[in-house]
């Protein structure tokens, strides 16, 4: 999985800005969500590119890849919404150690 971060952060770095990201929706990679006992979740935040105040958030938390959910993202935040692709704990980028219940 961190190779796919790395890849992506690759082509930002070529494209100036993030694979199949257009000029109407702002991709933040690598957030970091700190929780009460230390561990920080991974997270991937679109946005439409022109919103000044808040906006509704649909959230995921997913064991699964991040990258399954981007044509979604990318749909909602066109639509006005904030979305947040967040990784469990010990999947993908986030720390902690995976416990599936």
């Amino acid at each position: 999985m961190r190779w796919l971060t790395w890849l992506a952060l690759a082509s930002m770095a070529v494209t100036g800005r993030a694979a199949g990201q257009d000029r109407d929706v702002s991709i933040e990679w690598g957030v970091k969500i700190p929780l009460r006992d230390g561990v920080r979740l991974n997270a991937t935040i679109y946005r439409p590119r022109d919103a000044t105040g808040p906006l509704p958030v649909v959230f995921t938390l997913t064991p699964y890849i991040g990258d399954t959910y981007h044509p979604f993202a990318m749909a909602m935040a066109k639509d006005g919404y904030a979305f947040a692709a967040v990784d469990v704990r010990g999947r993908g980028n986030s720390e902690g150690t995976f416990e599936p219940s």
